[in-house]
């Protein structure tokens, strides 16, 4: 029942109760480590992040992008008569494109732990590539438990 929720569940009703969804989720893998079917719950947990990531509103971030390196060997022009500014610039990037919005929650953790326990690390390596902005307890739930958990069973499966 878990899954088809998952599966069938409105972004807009993830909003409204952030919380209780990752508690949900968090049961479902708690229930799925007890009776050793790990493997089971990974997929609908990587969908349960993704519907999560759809859930939050999009967020704006200052990304300082790298200077031009195609004006590096003109070192006696300005940078206000040149083409390129050697200075870096900032870039407004919207981060909710990827599997994740951004912000670690207690279902990132799950994952991880689910993956291990079934000895199958390839669905977690797309979220491990995801880098976190954000770390809320009101909206997830998360421990420094569930913070410290994640970073851990990510260097087990790299």
């Amino acid at each position: 029942q878990v899954q088809r929720f998952v599966q069938h569940c409105s972004p807009a009703q993830i909003r409204l109760s952030s919380v209780k969804y990752c508690k949900l989720c968090r049961k479902f893998s708690d229930l799925l480590v007890e009776l050793r079917q790990p493997l089971r719950g990974i997929a609908t947990l990587k969908h349960a992040i993704a519907v999560f990531a759809a859930s939050s509103p999009p967020r704006s971030s200052n990304i300082p992008t790298a200077p031009s390196s195609s004006n590096n060997n003109n070192n006696n022009v300005p940078p206000s008569s040149s083409s390129s500014s050697s200075a870096p610039t900032t870039t407004t990037a919207t981060t909710n494109d990827s599997l994740t919005s951004g912000e670690l929650t207690t279902m990132h953790t799950d994952l991880m732990q689910l993956c291990l326990l079934a000895k199958f690390p390839k669905p977690a390596l797309s979220v491990l590539a995801e880098d976190f902005f954000e770390v809320s307890n009101e909206t997830s739930a998360i421990t420094i438990k569930d913070v410290l958990c994640y970073y851990y069973y990510g260097g087990m499966i790299y």
